[in-house]
């Protein structure tokens, strides 16, 4: 595990790299919750979610389908 690694959320259909992500959060553990400002990513929809590593963009799991209300 890295301290470094993160969880970043994407317009659906975007891969990490080929634009910044809506919002993210560093994720150290490998299991746990995080808390993402509210009004993120952008309204509701559907979104991406990705496990990325170490500040890059390798991808550790997903994507993952986040629906917003």
């Amino acid at each position: 595990m890295s301290a470094k690694n993160w969880i970043g959320i994407y317009p659906t259909g975007v891969s990490p790299g080929k634009q910044a992500s809506l919002t993210w959060s560093y994720a150290p553990n490998a299991s746990g919750a995080l808390t993402f400002p509210t009004g993120k990513p952008g309204g509701a929809g559907t979104y991406d979610v990705y496990y990325l590593a170490n500040d890059g963009y390798s991808v550790l799991g997903g994507p993952f389908s986040l629906t917003v209300g």
